[in-house]
């Protein structure tokens, strides 16, 4: 079922299905007489408050969902400023704390990660790989612990080496949180390029609109209706998404 949303969250597979049962009804209704659809009654003026009523409800999804991208993105970029401070602020306290210590290996070992994680700006985070520095605390680390003399040290390091980590990794969650609120953009982008092709629609129709052209019409707003029904599928799908993300602490498997 996830493909699935998947596949009809993508543009060309929406664009591929509205064109497709659009020409499908426009053959339809042009060679085929005998058909239960009536298209002789339809005048310019119900035709226009179709259109001008499935703009609206599209102006009015696009609005809420500004807000919501709005809201999500500056959520993010508070978290992420904040995180990042509270990193700063770790990284100085165990600073403070092997200053204290006598001058050894073991502490210069600490001291160079410090100071390289220090140098990092909040543009160059996250990242995969945080530096030699780093990589030779974990390697200290892992035989302090196994050294009787060197034990006390470095379990009294991973107390503020462990917060750090988790804080690095709570960055990378806030990126990719960042990241994926494209998808509501991208979503937004294609409510109001819709919303312009029927303004469009509606110009042109108040123009042309006739006998001759109703079949032409009435396909183009076919559609514009089948666009906004996939990008209402598509939109519910990513919120659905977004809600497990954030209910993380829910086991959906068991309900």
């Amino acid at each position: 079922m996830n493909s699935l949303f998947r596949t009809l969250s993508r543009l060309h597979w929406q664009l591929f299905i509205s064109v497709g049962v659009v020409a499908i009804l426009t053959i339809w209704l042009a060679f085929y007489e005998h058909t239960y659809i009536n298209i002789a009654a339809l005048d310019r003026s119900t035709y226009m408050s179709f259109v001008s009523g499935l703009a609206g409800i599209l102006a009015l999804f696009c609005s809420v969902s500004f807000g919501f991208v709005l809201f999500q993105m500056q959520s993010s970029k508070s978290e992420r400023l904040s995180t990042y401070a509270e990193l700063k602020s770790r990284l100085h306290a165990f600073q403070d704390w092997l200053m204290s210590l006598p001058k050894t290996e073991d502490r210069e070992v600490c001291m160079a990660m410090v100071f390289e994680l220090s140098k990092l700006d909040l543009s160059d985070l996250p990242q995969t790989d945080y530096g030699d520095e780093y990589q030779e605390y974990e390697d200290a680390l892992e035989l302090g612990l196994e050294d009787p003399e060197k034990r006390e040290f470095y379990l009294s390091s991973t107390i503020y080496a462990g917060y750090i980590e988790q804080l690095l990794s709570r960055i990378g969650v806030i990126s990719i949180r960042q990241i994926c609120t494209r998808l509501f953009i991208d979503t937004l982008s294609k409510g109001l390029a819709l919303i312009g092709g029927m303004v469009l629609l509606l110009f042109v129709a108040l123009i042309l609109f006739g006998p001759d052209s109703k079949i032409i019409f009435i396909s183009a707003s076919l559609f514009f209706a089948i666009m906004v029904t996939l990008l209402f599928i598509e939109f519910s799908h990513d919120m659905y998404r977004h809600q497990k993300e954030e209910m993380d602490f829910i086991d959906y498997g068991e309900s």
